[in-house]
């Protein structure tokens, strides 16, 4: 962060009103103008990578996805859905921290409620609003704090997101306010500064971190609200995955396999995806001639699954009865985007059928993002044997009649 030497004024003292422009009464440590001062900065390197990538360049693209499928895993349909939600608009760059709703953590709250069936420590559904000014502010911080710890304390990799870049502009500048008073306040009792220097002779003045201007919190407040949603579906959706999970497949698992890119549950989730395609593949298309699948090892989830074939052999494995009215017609060697796209529309057509609650689209699948397809897989992995049939149970009878049988 660059530091920036200050004079205080005596108006510094006087507490805005919560709404207003923060500093107005008093004078405020000058602000980053544009992205050209963080990239051109050494000393703000660190911010520069903490923001959101521009929506035009491939990372942009790749983080606008993830945030879809995020929305969809957590905000939209599916299991955690939640009522009286307001959608999040990742390609508004504004949009994540637009939401006063969400900057104020209550749909936070209720989403992590919602997954875990836990509230936060010490934070309740309700919370109430004090009359004064600073400690609003201070009570937004400890809350995101809290959440912050929490996620962390759960495996959750947080460490460079700081509880300010979760809070709205307004309330992130009239914070720093409050810092640059508690500094002064401790530097009046006598407490020595990291630095003292000034500029204005006959006067104090404290180093303190730079307030960012709106346009480049906007992007690092989005970056940190994107990594904070990742972070809980990684731990309390995808962290749920055990060998349990993998039922009769969990003998040929090996514990002892570990990986410096996936984590045990998406190693597992992987597992999964090579022991059922194995196995389908010489069934679903035995009566056809055409049958030319081959063996595949399935190393990730982008890929390796966006022909359709491995999620094809996932639907087939449980939802059997699926196989003549849809999966039999995919092709099983794709060697264009048509043919790929038409095994993906068969995919979303077959789930839609039997009321699969998850929001899946064919592109998705033939131009997939790998967080996407990680969570559409943890999806399927989860819900998807409930379909299986154990047993099949013949019944006759005459049309237009009682029938009975004993």
């Amino acid at each position: 962060m660059k530091l920036t030497s200050t004079p205080y004024c005596d108006e510094y003292g006087k507490q805005p009103m919560m709404g207003s422009t923060p500093g107005r009464e008093c004078s405020r440590p000058q602000t980053a103008d544009s992205y050209d001062d963080i990239q051109n900065n050494s000393e703000t390197r660190c911010i520069k990578a903490q923001l959101f990538p521009q929506e035009y360049t491939e990372e942009g693209m790749f983080y606008s996805d993830a945030l879809i499928s995020i929305e969809k895993c957590a905000l939209s349909k599916g299991v955690n859905h939640l009522k009286n939600k307001k959608l999040l608009d990742p390609m508004n760059t504004k949009s994540l921290i637009a939401n006063e709703e969400f900057n104020n953590n209550s749909l936070m709250y209720s989403l992590i409620f919602h997954i875990t069936g836990n509230e936060l420590p010490g934070i309740g559904p309700f919370k109430s609003i004090s009359n004064n000014f600073e400690d609003n502010i201070k009570c937004i911080y400890w809350q995101n704090q809290t959440l912050l710890t929490f996620i962390r304390s759960n495996g959750g990799c947080v460490a460079a997101i700081q509880p300010e870049y979760l809070m709205t502009y307004v309330n992130y500048c009239d914070w720093k306010i409050i810092q640059k008073k508690i500094m002064y306040r401790r530097y009046k009792n006598g407490f020595t500064p990291y630095c003292n220097f000034s500029d204005y002779p006959g006067q104090s003045a404290i180093y303190t971190e730079e307030i960012l201007c709106e346009e480049i919190y906007d992007t690092l407040s989005k970056r940190c609200w994107s990594d904070v949603l990742m972070q809980i579906l990684k731990v309390f959706v995808i962290g749920k995955i055990t060998i349990d999970n993998l039922g009769k497949y969990a003998h040929s698992y090996k514990l002892s396999a570990v990986s410096n890119i996936y984590s045990t549950s998406e190693n597992i989730i992987l597992h999964w995806l090579n022991c059922v395609y194995d196995e389908q593949r010489q069934i679903i298309w035995k009566d056809k001639q055409e049958n030319n699948t081959t063996t595949r090892w399935i190393v990730n989830f982008d890929y390796d699954l966006m022909d359709g074939i491995v999620i094809i052999c996932l639907i087939a494995k449980y939802l059997t009865f699926l196989v003549d009215d849809y999966l039999v017609y995919a092709y099983t060697q794709p060697c264009s985007p048509v043919e790929c796209l038409h095994n993906a529309l068969l995919i979303v057509s077959s789930l839609r059928s039997v009321g699969f609650n998850y929001d899946i689209e064919a592109i998705d699948i033939t131009d997939p993002n790998p967080i996407s397809m990680l969570l559409f897989c943890t999806h399927l992995m989860k819900y998807l044997p409930q379909f299986e049939n154990f047993i099949n149970v013949t019944i006759e009878a005459k049309q237009h009649k009682q029938n009975t049988k004993k």
